[in-house]
């Protein structure tokens, strides 16, 4: 409280968690918060309008850490007591299940759509750039997805851009 009441401005990543910083410190005034959004590079961004040969998949790529983090959803789910050392006095402003933040949804929608449609199951592939967690390679094996997943792993910034230009699509997770 008294950091923020210092603060010359508050900054957050996602709309959703100014507004709980602005609840939770009413007496705080508005404009003092901000948000400035993960990745995002105005300087870098330009809209590709040159038509595209078509490419024998339709790929679908994601760049980033998903916010969804199993240890840390297990240990939000643990009683404060039962959690060991500065654990204890982990809080969290809302109890909610984040694997929304994860791609679990669109991956068990694109293994329904290809379970549907077999066919297609050499055609579509999930690209992902950044660390990519032990828990996404297991959610993408325990859905059958193995051949429908690349991780490109940690990339420098003008690779990310050559190999996002090669993907149809970005999935985009997002607030509730």
């Amino acid at each position: 409280k008294k950091l923020f009441k210092n603060a010359s401005k508050i900054i957050g990543v996602t709309t959703e968690l100014v507004d709980d910083f602005k609840r939770q410190h009413p007496e705080i005034g508005a404009e003092k918060f901000e948000v400035i959004h993960n990745g995002f590079d105005n300087e870098s961004v330009k809209i590709n309008t040159e038509k595209r040969e078509l490419c024998n998949k339709f790929v679908i790529g994601y760049v980033g850490s998903f916010y969804y983090d199993l240890e840390a959803e297990n240990l939000k789910n643990t009683r404060w007591w039962e959690r060991s050392g500065l654990k204890k006095f982990y809080y969290w402003a809302r109890n909610e299940q984040w694997i929304y933040r994860s791609p679990y949804f669109f991956l068990l929608m694109l293994k329904q759509y290809l379970d549907l449609n077999p066919k297609n199951r050499e055609l579509i592939e999930f690209h992902h750039i950044g660390d990519t967690p032990d828990w996404l390679l297991e959610m993408v094996s325990e859905l059958g997805l193995e051949k429908n997943f690349v991780s490109h792993g940690f990339q420098a910034k003008q690779d990310v851009l050559k190999i996002q230009n090669s993907w149809n699509a970005l999935l985009a997770t997002s607030e509730k």
